[in-house]
């Protein structure tokens, strides 16, 4: 059996099915924002690159706190990575998660393999969250 290779327009509609809605940015990125995070969807011939960044900022006290927890989640997750990242001079958070494609996707594939994105990055998200990590600025 034979998937179509994934396309923006592939990815549009799994998205669109899984309630996210998404579109360019002014700079062309395919993204989706959620109340505590934007995604970002990078697409090349072989591969899909999504990023989820936390839109909170690590409270510089933290700092340790983060990196251990990052630590102990990248040992805990079934896949992805939890990465600091510094965006417009904060620190916070990146999940992301790079899936093969080269292959081609039904649409049932890609909405599972970006359930289980999504619902692994919402779970490190709120670990963050919930261990009060985060200062009053956003990114």
């Amino acid at each position: 059996m034979e998937f179509p290779r994934l396309t923006e327009e592939h990815l549009l509609k799994a998205l669109s099915k899984l309630g996210v809605a998404a579109g360019p940015d002014e700079d062309g990125v395919l993204g989706a924002a959620f109340p505590n995070a934007v995604a970002q969807f990078f697409l090349d011939e072989n591969f899909l690159t999504v990023h989820t960044v936390w839109t909170g900022a690590v409270a510089p006290e933290r700092q340790e706190d983060v990196l251990e927890l990052i630590n102990t989640l990248n040992r805990q997750i079934p896949t992805g990575k939890v990465t600091p990242i510094v965006v417009e001079e904060t620190p916070t958070i990146d999940v992301r998660e790079h899936f093969f494609a080269a292959h081609g996707l039904s649409e049932y594939q890609l909405c599972v393999l970006l359930d289980a994105y999504f619902q692994t990055a919402f779970m490190v998200l709120d670990e963050f969250e919930q261990r009060g990590i985060a200062q009053n600025a956003q990114v």
